[in-house]
Formats: structure tokens, sequence, C-alpha cells
């Protein structure tokens, strides 16, 4: 936000400079005249009246005055929809210095700048000025403050909102399935090492068995008892079959991993 802020007045700043700067290549030398006469004659007011008999200060009377000079608020404004911004603002004269001058005499009207009426906070500057007629001196800036400011930086910023909700969703939908990816291997992991155990003792069983019965069907001495010999056969048959339906769970499993995977 601080880096639009930097980036908004930046690029106002400048378009107002440049209004301002068109503006007094102009010839509104006449109508200023004017201004600055009748600023004269309050200078002379100030001078010779009572101090009681005032209801206003210099500094409050002259700025009122030159904001009634309406023509560089006019021009800047319609420079400004000229350049394809069309902001609302608001046009402020503030006065840095002003003197009252008499005769060998001149009076600082506010040795200290603070009481002078200031622009607003965030107004920018489109120029200075300094003018000295017969009975004053003053030097003060026109500002320009556009009044829906922050309003206008938060919409050029809208696209940067959205970007960084989606990215931060994308990050956490991420998160959340690597997470329940890591949980689901955790499980498959315990899973295949209970069954490996198991198909351990499974296995080890129908072995053994079938190793003990070929064994003792080895023995010529069981030749002639043909019920030993069923038996036996029976045994190794069973056991045979039994090993055979592990295996096919052993790959059965094995492929189901895979497309858990």
């Amino acid at each position: 936000y601080i880096t639009k802020q930097k980036q908004f007045d930046s690029h106002f700043g400048s378009l107002v400079k440049e209004g301002m700067a068109k503006f007094n290549s102009l010839d509104f030398t006449y109508d200023f005249d004017s201004v600055l006469f009748l600023l004269d004659n309050k200078a002379v007011e100030f001078l010779y009246s009572q101090p009681d008999s005032l209801n206003r200060t210099p500094g409050e009377v002259f700025q009122v005055i030159l904001n009634q000079y309406k023509e560089p608020e006019s021009f800047i404004r319609d420079y400004i929809h000229k350049a394809g911004e069309d902001p609302k603002f608001t046009f402020h004269v503030q006065i840095d210095e002003l003197y009252l001058i008499d005769i060998g005499y001149e009076e600082q009207v506010y040795p200290d700048t603070a009481m002078l009426p200031r622009a607003p906070r965030h107004a920018l500057n489109a120029g200075t000025f300094a003018h000295e007629r017969n009975f004053f001196k003053i030097s003060y800036g026109i500002y320009i403050d556009f009044i829906e400011r922050s309003l206008l930086i938060l919409r050029e910023m809208w696209l940067i909102f959205v970007m960084e909700f989606f990215t931060l969703s994308l990050v956490f939908i991420v998160f959340i399935l690597t997470f329940r990816n890591m949980l689901k291997q955790n499980r498959l992991s315990e899973m295949k090492t209970d069954f490996i155990n198991n198909m351990t003792h499974e296995l080890k069983t129908p072995l053994s068995t079938i190793s003990v019965a070929s064994s003792a069907l080895g023995n010529p001495a069981i030749f002639n008892e043909t019920e030993k010999v069923t038996e036996l056969s029976s045994i190794i048959k069973k056991q045979n079959k039994h090993l055979s339906e592990l295996i096919d769970r052993i790959l059965d499993i094995n492929i189901w991993e895979r497309d858990q995977v």
C-alpha cells in the first residue's frame, strides 16, 4: 500500500506541477494584478487599523483572497482531465511567509510559521510563488488535495489483492493436500509393516509344515503305509493351497498400494 501511495503521489504530483507550469506560461497577468491590488489595499488596512477592530488575521484574509482566484484551479482541473484522469480534488493556498511593509518599515506577520493556515496533510504541491508590492511581501504554495486518494489507491490495488488471495488459497490447498498425503503414506507404511509381520508368520507356518511333510514322505519306512502317505500328501496339498492364497493376497495388496499412491 505504501508503494502505491508513493506511485500515486509521484504521478499526480508531476501532473499538477506540469499543469501549473503550463498555466504560468499563459498570460493571466491582468487578472492576477487585480488580486495583488486588492491584497495591497488589505495590507494598508492592517497597517493603519487598530488590532482590536480586526475580526480576522492578515493570513486568513490573504488566504481567502488568493483562494478566490479560480483560474489556476480551473486550468489544473481541465489539464488533469485531458491527461485521462478524473479524480476529485480541492484547491488550497498555503502561505509560507507574509510581511506588511510601510515606508522604511517591514513587519513579519507570522514569525512562527506554524501559526499560518496549512494545506491538508496529503495535498500535493503544484508550485511555489512569491510577490512583493508596496505594502506587503508574500510567499505561498498552491496545493492540490485529492479527496478520494485512498479509494483510488485501493482501486488500483484490487488486482494485487485478488492475486494474493488466490496465491494464499493455492498455498493453503497444497499444504492440506500434502498433509493428507503424508498421513496417508504414514498409515500405509504402518499397514505395510503390520502386514509384513503377519505375513512372515503366515508364510513360515505352511512352509514349515510342507517341509516336515516332505521330509516324512522321503522316509522309505512309510512307503508301505498307504494311509500315512495319503495323509501327508493331503497336508502338503492343503498347505500349498494356503500358501498360494497368501501369495495372491500379497499381490492384491501391492496393486492396491500402487493405486493409493
